[in-house]
């Protein structure tokens, strides 16, 4: 897809087999064409610093987001908060983490919650009921139904089976 270099060989072309001297105007011509040409590098270079510019951005607006969502995970899961903090909107927010990580925004939010969930399960004597709180859900029963989702078993069943394992904390979450 490259137009002005597609252009720049057609219009070089119509002047290949002239001889010095042979072209009325040929100064004039050749100066037209070099004015052409450096306009032409100025937008190439332009449209490229342009994208460039985007691409560092978005990879600035990741970052930003990443400290966001690690710092505020726990309390809000929504990617409307994300995106109001950010001052971006969320069909930009959602795109940029996508493009750049492979996973929506959602997914790793709850990626984290269910890391963090497992955690405070394995590592913890809170109760269910903190857990929950803990981690921003609104009632034990969506932490549990969220839980149960990602382990296939629920938070009580896996708090127990990490009891009745004597799986220690330490060995699951190495610091």
């Amino acid at each position: 897809k490259n137009d002005a270099g597609t252009y720049f060989k057609k219009t070089f072309s119509q002047f290949r087999g002239y001889r010095t001297g042979e072209l009325l105007h040929q100064e004039g011509i050749y100066g037209h064409l070099c004015n052409f040409f450096i306009l032409n590098v100025g937008d190439v270079f332009f449209l490229h610093r342009r994208r460039l510019t985007r691409h560092i951005q978005q990879k600035l607006d990741i970052l930003q987001v990443q400290g966001a969502v690690f710092e505020h995970y726990r309390r809000q899961h929504k990617i409307r908060f994300y995106a109001e903090r950010l001052s971006v909107s969320g069909i930009y927010l959602s795109r940029i983490v996508k493009e750049e990580t492979g996973e929506t925004i959602h997914g790793h939010i709850t990626r984290l919650l269910y890391v963090e969930a497992k955690k405070m399960l394995s590592c913890s004597k809170n109760d269910i009921q903190k857990i929950t709180d803990a981690l921003g859900f609104t009632d034990q029963a969506s932490f549990s139904k969220f839980f149960k989702r990602f382990a296939g078993i629920s938070p009580t069943e896996y708090r127990n089976n990490i009891k009745n394992n004597k799986n220690s904390c330490l060995e699951k979450y190495p610091k």
